[in-house]
């Protein structure tokens, strides 16, 4: 997939920008418009932009015109055929959303179909960091490696499981205390309900001869006889749930009875001052192994060299010769070019190609190794379609020769301040400030085999070096 145009809507005129199949510069743009441009290319694309229409080419070379009105539902065209061929690209929201069918929405689009200067340096530590790898002994380096990462794993297993002490401790207490509170049950049951039962059956003894001469101590013989019971059957029930509440804490802390939880506290005591000894031990493994990891790696972690082993190894080569790249920029920025293209030109399960976005990503790097860069990015142009936007001199003198080839095209907008403006403050284009100029492909310059617009007419367009 490749942009044509991108048509802003919200000024006196439409806003046309223009791109080059293979490779378009967008010179004299801030880090606040670069960032602008991309949200509203990207906001044409998932439909988040309102008054921002784009016209591309899919992998299939059909070409579409996606019209988004500020005021009304959006739209994609086949240009060729006339076709509305919205359905191809709904969500299940019904929103029209072309990044969607790739898999991806605005963030992970905006993170991974834009290189900026911060992930040069990042690609060059990497670099460094692999090449100082692949000079060791692999040997010695990936058992070293393997070494960390096992006593790692070793003393957080050890601290993993005597973690748990407190908790266990916690559990015997609360087993000595139910255990505790069932014995006081059972004596009161085993004394006082005794004791109950003893004057319920006397007073029911001396109950019969007083009923008989139907006496009114009978009544008061008979209700101390019922009391008497209802008391031996309150203390025998307070027993019996004393005892359930025993023998929930014995079953929660894992142990079969209040005996085998005495025998585990009893382990505990003796076996506290042994895991001591083995959490230090673990330790004192681990700090060696990390202490010869560092003295052969340097600060690189080793986790990370394991997580890019093999990348180290084919570095090393078989012989354990580091062969180039040798760690410096140039290497690292050649490497990050080719993965982030690869990357971009084979997105979702359909391998769509989409335009990647190089944020400035030179900014900061050697004049000599910038252009070589910068020759590496115009032989790569193409698949995918490369967008350089820059505010950096050096690289628009490049740009300004490289123009006369046609192999690329050079946007220099015009404007009172010389670039592109910020958003606006309220409604309308960020760019609508942005002064037209004519251009070769303004009103009537002949389009692409079968394209047609949709949506607003051209305007004037910015002028193409």
């Amino acid at each position: 997939m490749r942009y044509e145009r991108l048509i802003f809507e919200g000024g006196p005129t439409p806003v046309t920008l223009e791109f080059h199949p293979q490779l378009t510069v967008i010179a004299g743009v801030g880090r606040v418009e670069r960032d602008s441009l991309l949200g509203e290319l990207l906001g044409a694309m998932a439909g988040s932009r309102g008054g921002v229409h784009l016209q591309l080419v899919d992998d299939d070379n059909r070409h579409l015109s996606v019209y988004r009105p500020a005021d009304a539902a959006g739209k994609v065209v086949d240009a060729a055929t006339t076709t509305d061929v919205s359905d191809d690209f709904r969500r299940h929201d019904g929103r029209i959303d072309l990044l969607d069918r790739v898999g991806l929405d605005e963030n992970q689009a905006r993170r991974r179909l834009r290189i900026i200067s911060g992930d040069v340096d990042a690609a060059e530590r990497h670099e460094r960091a692999l090449v100082a790898l692949a000079g060791v002994e692999q040997d010695r380096l990936w058992a070293s490696a393997e070494r960390v990462r096992d006593t790692r794993a070793y003393l957080r297993e050890l601290e993993e499981t005597f973690s748990s002490a407190p908790e266990r401790v916690e559990l015997l207490e609360r087993i000595e205390k139910a255990h505790l509170e069932a014995e006081k049950a059972r004596r009161r049951s085993e004394g006082s309900g005794y004791r109950s039962l003893l004057i319920g059956a006397v007073a029911a003894i001396a109950t019969i001869p007083v009923v008989a001469e139907e006496s009114p101590l009978g009544l008061a013989l008979v209700a101390i006889s019922v009391f008497a019971l209802v008391a031996s059957i309150l203390f025998r029930r307070r027993a019996i749930a004393a005892e359930e509440a025993e023998q929930r804490a014995i079953s929660e802390a894992g142990v079969t009875s209040y005996l085998g939880s005495q025998l585990r506290r009893l382990q505990r005591m003796l076996s506290a001052g042994e895991q001591q000894r083995l959490l230090a031990y673990a330790a004192e493994r681990r700090d060696d192994a990390q202490r010869a990891w560092r003295e052969m790696a340097g600060g690189v972690e080793a986790d990370w060299a394991l997580e890019h082993r093999v990348e180290i190894l084919a570095l090393a080569g078989a012989d354990g010769d580091v062969p180039v790249p040798d760690g410096t920029r140039r290497g690292a920025m050649t490497r990050l070019l080719v993965s982030r293209l690869a990357r971009a030109d084979c997105f979702g399960t359909q391998g769509v190609s989409l335009p990647l976005v190089l944020d400035d990503p030179f900014v900061h790097v050697e004049t000599p190794t910038k252009l070589e860069l910068l020759g590496l990015v115009s032989r790569l142009a193409g698949r995918p379609q490369l967008l350089l936007l820059t505010e950096d001199d050096q690289v628009v003198e490049w740009a300004r020769l490289e123009a006369l080839t046609g192999d690329l095209l050079l946007v220099e907008p015009g404007g009172p301040s010389g670039s592109f403006a910020p958003p606006a403050a309220a409604g309308g284009s960020a760019f609508e400030h942005v002064r037209a100029q004519p251009g070769p492909y303004g009103p009537g310059a002949p389009r692409s085999p079968g394209q047609q617009s949709v949506g607003p007419a051209d305007g004037p367009t910015w002028s193409r070096t």
